[in-house]
């Protein structure tokens, strides 16, 4: 639970002097407009004082109007805006979810480098500093294979041979509240394995074997196979280069006839040229004789 704590707040400034004991305080919600007079109340003094307990979890301010009301003048004052913060109270404990049920990890380290064994993620619903958690491994120093790095990653410690085997940490989970302060401890179970680049090595030469192994015995089906595909594209190139040369052929011989037609058409046009020319001469010679007659 969250109790709230804020500056009283003195109402001398509605009159000079008030008899708080014949006045009624009316306390109103400025944004709900509902009445909050079963939360607050104001002593003779003019002091606002709580009657319940509050939890800034669930509502950190509240803002209201307050309202004096003189029942024998039957008259209300001009209401008063006040605004009442919770202050945080440091009232829970930082707890780890999964350490809360924690089992026995699982961890396998590679050729001694940096391995992450676990990694803290603290809850603590407190504010600020009340809310702030650190953690602090106990037996680290003891054991001084591991170490927390920037204060929520457990790790082991760097070219360090580690031997194989099942380690327990304590930790304590601290938050920093000013006043009061609460902490929490939580154990950590975990088997360390290792794990070297040469198993790696071997595995991969026992698969590549295994492969071997396999080619050896299924080797001749694929040669098989392999020399069937090769058959079939000899023959299918085969025949498309036998399909081209007879259209290559056939494409030539059109050709040719083309050619010959052609020529046989030019050769009778130049009979016929040759033969009208030979009978203009004659014609020519024939008048030039009559002319030659005429003169004698």
């Amino acid at each position: 639970m969250k109790y709230i704590l804020f500056v009283s707040i003195s109402f001398i400034f509605f009159f000079y002097r008030i008899d708080y004991s014949m006045v009624n305080f009316l306390f109103v919600d400025s944004q709900e407009n509902e009445s909050l007079s079963g939360l607050f109340s104001i002593d003779s003094q003019g002091f606002i004082h709580t009657l319940v307990v509050f939890d800034r979890e669930l509502q950190s301010n509240y803002s209201l109007y307050i309202s004096m009301y003189d029942p024998i003048l039957k008259s209300y004052a001009h209401p008063t805006y006040v605004i009442i913060t919770i202050l945080d109270e440091n009232d829970n404990i930082p707890y780890e979810p999964f350490l809360s049920n924690s089992s026995i990890l699982s961890i396998e380290q590679i050729d001694n480098h940096e391995t992450i064994i676990y990694e803290f993620k603290p809850i603590d619903h407190d504010n600020g500093l009340n809310g702030f958690v650190s953690i602090e491994c106990l037996n680290c120093t003891s054991i001084f294979y591991f170490y927390i790095r920037n204060s929520l990653t457990l790790i082991t410690r760097p070219n360090i041979t580690i031997p194989n085997g099942i380690y327990t940490l304590a930790f304590i989970l601290r938050d920093h509240g000013l006043l009061i302060f609460h902490q929490r401890l939580y154990t950590l179970t975990f088997n360390l394995t290792h794990r070297s680049n040469i198993d790696q090595q071997k595995t991969l030469l026992s698969t590549i074997f295994v492969y071997k192994e396999l080619l050896l015995t299924f080797s001749w089906h694929y040669f098989l196979i392999i020399w069937l595909i090769l058959v079939i594209i000899a023959l299918w190139t085969c025949c498309r280069y036998y399909q081209i040369s007879i259209n290559e052929q056939i494409y030539q011989k059109t050709i040719i006839s083309d050619l010959n037609e052609s020529n046989e058409q030019n050769v009778s046009h130049k009979n016929m040229f040759d033969s009208n020319v030979f009978s203009l001469a004659i014609n020519k010679t024939w008048k030039e004789i009559i002319m030659k007659s005429f003169v004698f």
